[in-house]
C-alpha cells in the first residue's frame, strides 16, 4: 500500500509505517496543484493532510485514491461530498490536539488580560511604561462561557477552573446533568451564556448553522467589557460586523486562531483587516501544532493505516462520511455456508433492486455465516421470489426478507 503524507508529520510514525511495509511519500509543502500532480503521479491509496485542502478536483482526479486521513479534528479542508461520490472514506482524529487548543485559549486569556503583545513591543522598542498596563482585571472569579462542550471544550473547562474561573457552557449534543458532573453551569442556549460571560470560547464545527454566529446581533446580548475566543473556525465570525463591534465598545476585545480566507500556504505575506486591528490578540492557526499534539494525532494515524492496510476496514468513531443509519426499505437477511451471496446478488440486480449495504459475519472456525443485504426494490413480488428461492437451495440455511420502517 502507498501512503502520501502531504503536512508536517511524526517522524516516529512514518518510520513504523516503512518498517510495516509501506510506501510513504512525505512532502509537507505539497499543496493546490503540486499535490494535485503527487496525487496523479504517484496514485496513492491513502492520503494524509493536517490543514492542507484537499479538493474535489484532486480527488477526482486520482482514482486509486481510498482513503483521506485529516490528522487532526475538523474536516473542513476536505471536499466530503467529492470524497462520498467517489467512494473514498475520511476520516479524522478526534480528542488528540483537544489539550493542544485548550492551552492555546488560555495563553490568549491571558494574553488579553494582562496585554502580553504589548508589553512585549515595548521591551523590544526600548520602553518601559508599566502604568500603562497596571489597569488589568485578572480572570480569578470572572465566568468563561464555553460554545460547544465536546472534547476541547472539555479541556478548556478543566483548565479554567484551575485558574479560578467559573465555568458555564452550552452544547446540543451534552445534557444538564452530563455538564453539571463535570462542574459546568448549563445553559440551554448561546444567548443565555451571552448575557453572563465575561469570557466566551468557542469550539464548535463550521455548519449552516454555526457561520457568522459570531455577530452584531450576538455581541448585543454579551457584557461590554467582553472578551471572544475563537480557534474554531475563521467563518464562525461574521468579520465585517466584528470589526464594527471593535471600533464601537472600547472595553470589547477578540482572539483567534482562525481567520477568513487564510493563507494555504505555510509562509507567505498575510494582510488582513482583523487581525491586523489593535483589539485583536491572533495566532497563525497553531491550536494543534504542538509536538505533544503532533505525536498523538501521528500515532492515531498510524493506528489507522496500519489497520486499513490489512483489513481495509476503519473504525466508526474515527469516519465522517458513512451513512450511519440505512435509509433502504427492505433487508434480505441469509444465514447459509458461504455459496449464496454471488447468486443473491446477481438475482437482486436482474430483479432491479438496489442494493444499499451488505454485511456477511462469519462464525468461529468458519462454520456458517449470516449475511445481511441492505435494498431498495419496486417489484415486491419479484424480491419475495428471489427470497423463497433461496429456501431450499444447498448451502442455504435459511433466508427471511424484512421490511424496515
Amino acid at each position: 500500500m502507498k501512503v502520501l503524507v502531504a503536512d508536517l508529520f511524526s517522524q516516529a510514525a512514518l518510520d513504523e509505517m516503512s518498517n510495516a511495509g509501506i510506501q510513504v511519500i512525505y512532502n509537507h509543502a505539497l499543496n493546490g496543484d503540486s499535490l494535485k500532480a503527487v496525487l496523479q503521479s504517484e496514485a496513492p491509496e491513502v492520503l494524509v493532510v493536517r490543514s492542507t485542502k484537499v479538493t474535489g478536483d484532486m480527488i477526482t482526479s486520482s482514482p486509486s485514491l481510498e482513503f483521506i486521513i485529516r490528522a487532526g479534528a475538523g474536516v473542513d479542508n476536505i471536499d466530503c461530498v467529492a470524497a462520498s461520490k467517489n467512494s473514498i472514506f475520511v476520516a479524522n482524529c478526534p480528542g488528540k490536539n483537544s489539550v493542544a487548543v485548550a492551552e492555546l485559549v488560555m495563553g490568549h486569556i491571558l494574553s488579553v488580560d494582562r496585554r502580553l503583545p504589548e508589553n512585549y513591543a515595548l521591551l523590544k522598542q526600548g520602553k518601559w511604561n508599566k502604568g500603562a498596563f497596571s489597569e488589568c482585571t485578572g480572570i480569578k472569579g470572572r465566568k468563561i462561557g464555553i460554545i460547544g462542550l465536546g472534547a476541547i471544550g472539555k479541556e478548556v473547562s478543566v483548565r479554567a477552573k484551575s485558574f479560578g474561573l467559573e465555568v458555564c457552557g452550552t452544547d446540543p449534543f451534552v445534557s444538564a446533568a452530563q455538564a453539571h458532573a463535570l462542574g459546568i453551569e448549563y445553559f440551554n442556549t448561546i444567548e443565555e451564556v451571552a448575557r453572563v460571560s465575561d469570557i466566551i470560547t468557542f469550539h464548535v464545527p463550521s455548519t449552516p448553522q454555526t457561520k457568522g454566529m459570531i455577530n452584531s446581533a450576538f455581541l448585543a446580548l454579551c457584557k461590554e467589557n467582553v472578551v471572544i475566543i475563537n480557534t474554531s473556525r475563521g467563518d464562525l465570525a461574521n468579520e465585517a460586523e466584528l470589526l464594527r463591534e471593535l471600533e464601537a465598545r472600547p472595553g470589547f476585545w477578540y482572539a483567534c486562531d482562525v481567520y477568513l480566507g487564510e493563507p494555504a500556504a505555510k509562509e507567505c505575506d498575510f494582510v488582513h483587516a482583523l487581525a491586523q486591528h489593535p483589539k485583536v490578540y491572533g495566532s497563525h492557526h497553531i491550536g494543534a501544532s504542538t509536538k505533544q499534539a503532533e505525536t498523538a494525532i501521528g500515532l492515531e494515524a498510524l493506528r489507522m493505516i496500519l489497520q486499513y492496510s490489512k483489513t481495509r476496514k476503519v473504525d466508526a468513531g474515527n469516519l465522517v462520511n458513512m451513512q450511519t443509519a440505512t435509509k433502504a426499505k427492505f433487508s434480505v437477511n441469509v444465514r447459509h455456508h458461504g455459496q449464496a451471496l454471488a447468486g443473491l446478488l446477481t438475482s437482486l440486480v436482474e430483479c432491479g433492486c438496489k442494493v444499499q449495504e451488505i454485511e456477511n459475519k462469519a462464525f468461529k472456525d468458519g462454520a456458517a455465516f449470516t449475511a445481511t443485504v441492505y435494498l431498495d426494490c419496486d417489484n415486491l413480488e419479484c424480491l419475495q421470489g428471489i427470497v423463497a428461492g433461496l429456501n431450499g437451495k444447498e448451502g442455504v440455511i435459511h433466508a427471511n426478507l424484512v421490511h424496515l420502517g
